[in-house]
């Protein structure tokens, strides 16, 4: 078991294969792109399973992978097949996607024992999207969402990203959806940093999105098995929830279990720590040295976030 310096059972790894990504949404990224890591720098498949498995021997059992956007990355399938059979202590295999090639991998996420699919959904109106997302793929995401359906991907998760003035006069849509459809949608609030660090006024606090939850009929709800940082509610008879996730105005670091491992190998305590250990040699000099450089980082994992930085989510997984 992996326990920090601040008492926090840390059982969740969350791993980006690219930093690379077929959109270039506002809050994420710059319009022209950000700089990409080199080939050379990305830890092959190889490494990366070699890493699981000392997570797994270490006591993390939930792992989630990220980009960028993890299915530009060629052979993931393949990979993430490989997981669940070579290391049986996992819990829980999950991915997160902006959807747009969903409808091509769903069947084989399926097949390879992905059982919790996160969907970035920011709006349902075609120029919405397309200015939040800087392409308007609203289609191809809603065709890759019923595909993860169709092939029975056991849960599905919708991350709605809410912007004042933009998008946040969806969100009684968004609860209406769930009244016929089995998401679990998340409002999750906007994180102003990077190119937008001076946007606070683009922040929708989660108060008012849990008052307008509750007007809209919803009454709580445990949601989906897992222990994230989400709260859910579900209205009457609905197959699907609604739930919100507060980083910027209700932080929940004090139950954070989890580290992040970029596409080149550097280990983050916290999203927004720009403090990173690096196992990339450690690989090469064997599984005790990768353990060592996971105890580290554990040992160094800040007790709550603080500013928000100017680097852009996309290199770091989030």
């Amino acid at each position: 078991m992996l326990v920090d310096r601040y008492g926090r059972r840390i059982n969740y790894l969350r791993i980006s294969v690219t930093d690379r990504c077929n959109l270039r949404c506002v809050y994420c990224m710059p319009a022209e792109g950000a700089e990409v890591f080199e080939s050379a720098e990305i830890l092959s498949y190889e490494d990366l399973h070699r890493v699981v498995g000392v997570a797994v021997d270490l006591g993390i059992t939930r792992f989630r992978f990220t980009g960028g956007e993890p299915l530009v990355r060629r052979e993931l399938t393949s990979f993430l097949a490989r997981l669940k059979p070579a290391y049986p202590k996992i819990e829980s295999l999950s991915l997160t996607t902006n959807g747009l090639l969903l409808a091509r991998h769903a069947e084989a996420l399926k097949a390879a024992g992905v059982d919790k699919l996160n969907v970035s959904l920011d709006s349902f109106r075609h120029e919405v999207f397309a200015r939040l997302a800087r392409l308007d793929a609203l289609d191809a995401v809603l065709e890759g969402l019923a595909a993860a359906t169709r092939v029975g991907i056991p849960v599905i998760k919708v991350n709605a990203v809410l912007l004042r003035g933009f998008n946040d006069d969806e969100l009684e849509d968004f609860v209406a959806w769930t009244d016929r459809m089995p998401y679990h949608v998340r409002f999750i609030e906007f994180m102003p940093y990077g190119e937008w660090k001076d946007r606070h006024d683009a922040v929708v606090p989660v108060a008012e999105v849990v008052e307008r939850i509750e007007r809209a009929g919803c009454v709580p709800d445990r949601g989906p098995d897992g222990n994230g940082p989400a709260r859910y509610w579900r209205r009457p008879g609905a197959p699907g929830t609604v739930g919100v996730i507060s980083p910027v105005t209700n932080k929940f670091c004090e139950n954070c279990n989890r580290i992040r491992l970029n596409a080149r190998g550097e280990l983050r305590g916290c999203l927004l720590d720009e403090g990173m250990v690096s196992l990339k040699e450690a690989v090469a000099a064997g599984d005790d040295a990768v353990a060592a450089v996971f105890r580290r980082a554990i040992r160094e994992k800040p007790e709550k976030h603080y500013d928000l930085r100017t680097f852009h989510m996309s290199t770091i997984g989030g």
